[in-house]
């Protein structure tokens, strides 16, 4: 009986954090977000990056997607607190390497405490803006953003850099939650990314959280080589 009482206990304040999320914390940073077109603050940063999202959203799941292999180049659009970086970083292995891009110097700090109390010698983190990423042009193996996109307001001018800084054979691979306060539905995003000039090659998942993967298209490969 002790062990169902705190079973159900433990539940009960799982439910209760997921509840203050949606009517207390959700409503109050969407209404400012719009209003503001700022990124999250920092609180909020941390406190998504937790257990139980941990258990809903095994970062490892993401990184499937994301498809890195050794070696790889990937650049991560706000990180956070590095809730996919870490995993990330051990799929490109010491061979490849991770750029965390935030804008947040706040969050940028902690993650760099994380970076150095796992001595991870593979992750090298950036404040900038996502209109001017610190990276040279087609250099980048693999880009990735979650809960991202929807955030920066002009998102084709931020776009427009990813595609920059990625490799002609490189991939962009965006996720988004109902639970964040500016989910977008997916043909939205898929929409933001074509008239930026890439292509869909994979979308999995549902409507409470799906994952995108795209690839510059043929036609802007073919562009840019003309006039160049």
């Amino acid at each position: 009986m002790p062990i169902l009482f705190l079973i159900l206990k433990i539940f009960g304040w799982i439910a209760l954090v997921i509840l203050s999320w949606l009517i207390i914390v959700h409503p109050i940073t969407k209404l400012v977000r719009r209003l503001t077109h700022l990124p999250d603050p920092t609180f909020i940063v941390c406190f998504i990056n937790n257990p139980i999202r941990r258990k809903i959203h095994p970062p490892e799941k993401f990184i499937d997607h994301v498809d890195i292999h050794e070696g790889m180049k990937v650049m991560e659009m706000g990180p956070g607190t590095g809730f996919y970086t870490f995993e990330a970083a051990r799929r490109a292995g010491l061979s490849g390497h991770v750029y965390a891009v935030d804008i947040k110097p706040a969050v940028i700090a902690i993650l760099n405490r994380k970076i150095e109390r796992a001595a991870a010698k593979n992750i090298t983190t950036e404040v900038a803006s996502a209109y001017e990423i610190p990276l040279p042009s087609e250099n980048i193996d693999r880009v990735c953003m979650v809960h991202v996109l929807p955030e920066i307001p002009d998102k084709q001018k931020a776009l427009g850099e990813i595609r920059r800084v990625l490799k002609k054979e490189g991939s962009l691979t965006l996720a988004e939650g109902l639970i964040d306060p500016d989910y977008r539905l997916r043909k939205t995003e898929i929409g933001w990314c074509r008239d930026a000039g890439f292509e869909l090659v994979e979308s999995h998942g549902s409507s409470f959280f799906y994952v995108l993967t795209f690839k510059v298209s043929q036609e802007d490969l073919m562009t840019k080589s003309y006039i160049s």
